[in-house]
């Protein structure tokens, strides 16, 4: 596996702590999956992608410590310059969706801002990866680039994973606080709508099975998490699963009917692109694991972006939305970037 054509082509994704599934391009995009080979699931948010299978002309399963001693550092850390999302338009989406919830067409939505910014320099891919791919259990590390444009990130949030072909899991992941003592009511009721959303969008498949809420750390940041399974008899498609569960009501919106057309209104002001969209990896034997692609920068060129969304429901308040976003994409920059070559505007 060549170090520099991962870079300028290539795919990854933390499927374990200390695990991770490494694609080398050029990839073949097509409809479906080949028979019995591995590719990468990659689509849009509202997966318009008609091609979202990408098969890579090489993949390998490493560690943390192996990953990490491929990647050499390139380069340095270019800065950049931020442009932050303007407030006076989230506030716009956010009365709108208040209306929708006092009218009880929606129980939830979830808009989505974007922060923007310009790069004195390349995208430094290596330096991200190493920073990354250290082994965590607090997030799934992945991504998708070539020479010119990408996505990498480190998702909380896994979308389903079906490891045996017995048992499909998934998790809804709903709820932010700075700390585990300050979730209110506020955030358990739009943790349950995920849920019930969740259960009901997999009832097909069989019925859930449900863990208990947790209060898992993302950073400085706290969100509420239930596990949920489902004892299934053989290995599912990937496609057909993600095309049933996506988007959740962690992510999208409530009821999914109304909600699908709001999120579809959304769109007009503020493409979501890649942002919140599926992401995973399908293996020949027919495991399978995606991901909710969110924490992430997208790139093209110099110019790159990050996004974040918030749960609104009934007795939402505004500023503290608001905040939450902030902290989000704050958290992002933390994470991905040496904090020190960024600079806000």
């Amino acid at each position: 596996m060549s170090h520099l054509t991962f870079l300028h082509s290539g795919a990854l994704l933390g499927v374990h702590p200390d695990r991770f599934v490494v694609g080398i391009g050029p990839f073949e995009a097509l409809p479906d999956r080949r028979a019995d080979e591995a590719a990468f699931y990659c689509s849009d948010f509202f997966l318009h992608d008609p091609k979202p299978w990408k098969h890579p002309r090489e993949w390998v399963e490493v560690n943390a410590l192996e990953l990490r001693h491929f990647l050499r550092e390139v380069g340095t850390m270019p800065s950049v310059q931020w442009q932050a999302p303007r407030k006076d338009l989230f506030e716009q989406q956010f009365l709108a969706l208040q209306k929708l919830l006092e009218q009880g067409l929606l129980t939830k939505g979830v808009p989505v801002v974007f922060e923007r910014g310009q790069m004195c320099g390349a995208f430094p891919l290596g330096r991200i990866l190493k920073r990354i791919c250290v082994g965590s259990s607090e997030f799934y590390p992945y991504g998708i680039w070539d020479e010119h444009q990408g996505m990498l990130g480190a998702t909380p949030e896994m979308l389903i994973s079906q490891q045996d072909s017995h048992q499909l899991k998934t998790m809804a992941l709903a709820g932010t606080a700075s700390s585990p003592d300050f979730f209110t009511d506020k955030e358990k009721c739009e943790h349950q709508i995920v849920i019930d959303d969740i259960v009901e969008s997999l009832a097909c498949f069989g019925a859930c099975q449900r863990g208990e809420a947790e209060c898992i750390p993302f950073g400085k940041i706290h969100h509420l998490k239930t596990d949920l399974s489902i004892h299934v008899k053989n290995f599912l498609d990937l496609k057909e699963v993600v095309e049933k569960l996506h988007p959740t009501a962690a992510l999208g919106a409530s009821p999914r009917k109304p909600g699908w057309d709001w999120l579809c209104e959304q769109e007009a002001l503020e493409q979501r692109g890649r942002f919140g969209a599926p992401f995973g990896f399908a293996w020949p034997d027919g495991r399978s694991m995606a991901v909710v692609a969110i924490r992430s920068m997208e790139w093209q060129g110099c110019d790159v972006r990050i996004g974040s969304g918030c749960g609104v429901v009934e007795g939402s308040q505004f500023d503290a939305e608001w905040e939450e976003l902030r902290l989000k994409r704050q958290m992002v920059k933390e994470l991905l970037w040496e904090t020190s070559t960024v600079h806000a505007k």
